[in-house]
């Protein structure tokens, strides 16, 4: 999933609006429609805007959104992806307070 999604889905999540969103960390709404869809990419800056309008950790945003690195064997990457769903799901339980499985 990429980092723009993840944004997406813990936005939605907070019960904020794109509109809402975008004025909080001062971008445009159709901007924000664009991180949303990975058609663009946040600056480290606006990235940490991001995660601290979200109330989550920047750096976790960074490692569920990142690829697994290439030189892991097979079986690693599949457990990185793990690690970075079980991530995700804490991530959406803090917000919801309910455990979202394969988040």
């Amino acid at each position: 999933m990429g980092l723009g999604k993840i944004l997406k889905l813990i936005r939605t999540n907070k019960g904020l609006t794109q509109k809402q969103m975008a004025d909080h960390i001062g971008i445009s709404q159709n901007y924000l429609s664009l991180i949303e869809s990975n058609s663009k990419v946040p600056s480290a800056d606006r990235l940490s805007s991001f995660a601290k309008t979200l109330k989550v950790s920047k750096d976790a945003l960074v490692f569920v959104a990142s690829q697994p690195p290439e030189e892991l064997s097979e079986r690693d990457k599949k457990k990185y992806k793990e690690l970075q769903s079980n991530i995700m799901s804490l991530l959406l339980l803090d917000i919801t307070g309910e455990l979202v499985p394969n988040a």
